[in-house]
C-alpha cells in the first residue's frame, strides 16, 4: 500500500515515499526528531508494526555508536601510545600533511596513485527509447550482481557490519528517485541513457551534499559510486568490478575512494590509503578498518601532486603523513611499526593457546562462519570450533539449490580447515529477509517468524534431506553436530529428527558412510522454546 514519512523538520514538515531509500534519507532527519509513517492497504498495520518494532531497536543504531565509538577509543590509544609532539625527540621533522584519522595503524612505502575510472558521458537525442532503457536496465542487472559479489567478499573478509553497507547499495538500484527521472528522461526527453542515469544520479547525490549531517553528506558517494558503476557497464568501457591496479606495494593516493574501490583493494599490496576528501564517516573509512587497512581522509588537493614513488610515512591514529622523511623520523616510526607488528604477531600465537581467564576458569573461544574460506580464516585464528555454521549462504543468490554433492564438499572442506576440531552446522535457514528465488514460500504476513526455517523445511521434506544427507556424510570424518533453527515445540524438533533418520537410511543405502553417532540439538531463539527449556533438555 501506499507509504508516506513525515518529518517535523524545522517547520517545513518534509515527506518521502518510504520505498525510497534516497528519499528516505534526504529527509534529513536525525536523532530527536520526531517523524509520523502513514500506511494505507491491505498489509499496512503489519507494515507498520514493523517499522515500529524497528524504530525500538534504535533502526540497528547500535552498530553506528560501536563504530563511532571505535573512532573515539581510536584517538585514545593514540594519545596515550604515541604522540609524536612528546614522544619523538625535539627538532625532528614536522607533518607536511594533517588530514583526519580514518582508520588506525602506521605504514611506510612509497606513493601509489590511484585515479578512478571515469565514464565519458555524452549528451545526445535517441531515437529509439525502449532501446535505451532496456540497455540501461541490463546495465543496472549487471551492477547488482557485481554489488552482490562485492558483498559477499566483504562478508568474508570483515563482517556482515561491513557487508551492509553494499545491500543499501543494491536498494540504489531500485530506487524509484534514481530509475524514475532517468526514465521519464529517456521516454520524454529523448535523452541518451547514460547522460539520463547521470543526471539523476547527480541529482540524488546532490540532495545529500545539502544536507547539514557530516555522516549523511557523505552518503553521496555511495549514490556517486553506484551511478559510476551503472555507468561503467553502459558504456563497456572499463570493467568496474575490478581492483583498483599497483604497480607494487605502497601507500595509495587518491582523491576519495568509493566503497567498491576499496572493497576490492589487496591488503597485501596497500599498505594504506591518503585521500584528499572524504571523511572517517564514509564506507570507505568503515571497509578501512574492517580491513586493518591504515587509513587518513581530508588530506585536502595538495596530497595529490605527491609524486608516484615518493617515500611516505602515514599515522592513521593522528591523521598525518610525511613525504620523504628525514632519517630520523624514519627510524622512530620503523620502530613504531616494528614494535605494533611483533604484538600482532604475539597475539596471533597466543591465539592458538587455551582460552582461561585469571581465575582458572576455561572459556571456548568458536567461531561463527558462512563459508569455507570463514572456516580457513577462523582456523588460522585460532577458533577452538565452529559455533554456528550459518548453512542459508550457500543458498542465497543463485537461481538453484546446492546438490547434495556440492553441499557435502562445502561441509567436508570447512570442517577439514578446523583440523578436527569440531563444527556445528545450522540447517537452512531462509525466509523472511532472507528469501530463495527457487523456492515458493508463499505470502505471509509475518515472514521473521512464521513461514521459515525449519517449518518451511518440515514442509519440503526431500528438499531437507538432501542438505540432511550431505551434512550426514561430512559427519562420517570429521566432529560435526547438527542444529536446528526457529524450533518452537517438540513436534517439530521430533519431526526434524525422524527427517534426519531417514535420511540416515538413504545415506547408507547409496552405500555412503555415516557417523556412528552424531550430536544434534536446536537453537534456543523463540521465547516458546526458552519457556520450554525443561521439556527440551529431556529430549534434546
Amino acid at each position: 500500500g501506499y507509504r508516506e514519512l513525515q518529518s517535523q523538520l524545522t517547520g517545513a514538515n518534509p515527506h518521502a515515499r518510504i520505498k525510497s531509500i534516497n528519499a528516505v534519507t534526504t529527509l534529513g532527519v536525525r536523532q530527536g526528531h520526531e517523524i509520523q509513517i502513514t500506511a494505507s492497504g491491505p498489509n499496512a498495520e503489519a507494515a507498520l508494526a514493523a517499522l515500529h518494532e524497528l524504530a525500538n531497536d534504535d533502526f540497528g543504531d547500535p552498530e553506528i555508536q560501536k563504530d563511532e565509538g571505535m573512532l573515539r577509543r581510536m584517538n585514545e590509544e593514540r594519545d596515550s601510545t604515541f604522540n609524536p609532539s612528546t614522544s619523538l625527540r625535539a627538532g625532528l621533522q614536522p607533518s607536511s600533511f594533517q588530514g583526519l584519522p580514518a582508520s588506525p595503524g602506521i605504514a611506510l612505502g612509497p606513493a601509489r596513485l590511484f585515479r578512478a575510472a571515469a565514464p565519458d558521458i555524452l549528451t545526445h537525442t535517441i531515437t529509439d527509447p525502449q532501446a535505451e532503457w532496456e540497455a540501461l536496465t541490463a546495465a543496472l542487472e549487471k551492477t547488482r550482481a557485481q554489488i552482490w559479489a562485492t558483498r559477499d567478499g566483504v562478508a568474508r573478509r570483515a563482517d556482515a557490519y561491513a557487508a551492509a553497507i553494499f545491500e543499501a547499495h543494491l536498494l540504489f538500484l531500485d530506487d524509484e528517485a534514481l530509475r524514475a527521472p532517468a526514465r521519464a528522461a529517456i521516454f520524454e526527453e529523448r535523452l541518451n541513457a547514460a547522460a539520463a542515469w547521470h543526471r539523476a544520479v547527480e541529482a540524488v547525490a546532490a540532495d545529500y551534499r545539502a544536507l547539514d549531517d557530516d555522516y549523511l553528506r557523505a552518503r553521496a558517494a555511495d549514490v556517486s559510486d553506484v551511478g559510476r558503476q551503472t555507468l561503467l557497464n553502459l558504456l563497456a568501457k572499463h570493467s568496474p568490478d575490478s581492483a583498483p591496479a599497483l604497480n607494487g606495494p605502497g601507500i595509495l593516493i587518491a582523491a576519495d575512494l568509493a566503497p567498491a574501490d576499496t572493497a576490492r583493494l589487496d591488503p597485501k599490496l596497500v599498505l594504506g590509503i591518503c585521500t584528499a576528501f572524504g571523511g572517517p564517516t564514509s564506507h570507505s573509512a568503515i571497509l578501512a578498518r574492517a580491513f586493518g587497512i591504515p587509513a587518513i581522509a581530508g588530506l585536502g588537493e595538495a596530497i595529490l601532486d605527491i609524486a608516484d614513488g615518493t617515500f611516505l610515512i602515514m599515522d592513521g591514529g593522528n591523521g598525518q603523513v610525511w613525504p620523504t622523511p628525514d632519517p630520523e623520523l624514519t627510524a622512530e616510526y620503523s620502530r613504531l611499526a616494528e614494535a605494533a607488528r611483533l604484538a600482532q604477531a604475539e597475539a596471533k600465537a597466543a591465539s592458538a593457546h587455551p582460552a582461561v581467564t585469571r581465575d582458572g576458569r576455561r572459556i571456548e573461544v568458536a567461531a561463527n562462519i558462512g563459508s569455507v574460506a570463514d572456516a580457513r580464516a577462523a582456523g588460522a585464528a585460532g577458533a577452538e570450533g565452529v559455533g554456528l555454521f550459518r548453512t542459508e549462504f550457500l543458498f542465497l543468490d543463485r537461481q538453484t539449490a546446492p546438490d547434495e554433492e556440492e553441499q557435502f564438499n562445502i561441509y567436508r572442506t570447512a570442517a577439514e580447515a578446523l583440523g578436527g576440531r569440531p563444527v556445528i552446522i545450522r540447517t537452512l535457514d531462509v525466509g523472511g529477509d532472507k528469501p530463495l528465488p527457487y523456492l515458493d514460500l508463499g505470502r505471509e504476513a509475518n515472514p521473521f517468524l512464521g513461514w521459515r526455517a525449519i517449518r518451511m523445511c518440515l514442509a519440503q521434506p526431500e528438499f531437507f534431506k538432501v542438505q540432511l544427507r550431505a551434512i550426514l556424510r561430512a559427519a562420517a570424518h570429521f566432529p560435526i553436530k547438527i542444529m536446528f533453527p526457529m524450533i518452537a515445540i517438540l513436534a517439530e524438533w521430533r519431526a526434524a529428527r525422524s527427517l534426519l533418520a531417514e535420511a540416515r537410511d538413504e545415506v547408507e543405502q547409496a552405500g555412503h558412510s555415516v557417523p556412528e553417532q552424531i550430536e544434534i540439538g536446536i537453537m534456543v531463539e523463540i521465547p516458546a522454546a526458552a519457556l520450554q527449556a525443561a521439556h527440551f533438555a529431556a529430549e534434546v
